[in-house]
């Protein structure tokens, strides 16, 4: 297991403390990243990870979805 500290907004979690809850989130919706109120990754579905491979926690959403390419939908669709 992962021994990852996140820093949240409100409050420092263990990421593997939020295990259960990322499978629960794979099971009931399948690829989700679950953001902060910055926009950063703060977990990973395992179903996310097969579609856009290894997301590192605290990334921005967009450039994780998005990379550095000039056609940003997803990043435009996070501003608003």
């Amino acid at each position: 297991m992962r021994d990852v500290v996140v820093k949240h907004c409100f409050t420092t979690l263990h990421v593997k403390a939020l295990d259960p809850i990322v499978a629960a989130l794979d099971a009931n919706l399948g690829a989700a990243l679950v953001l902060d109120a910055s926009l950063r990754v703060t977990a990973v579905t395992p179903s996310a990870r097969r579609l856009v491979g290894d997301v590192k926690l605290g990334t921005l959403a967009a450039k994780a979805l998005c990379g550095g390419r000039l056609d940003r939908p997803v990043a435009e669709a996070l501003a608003h």
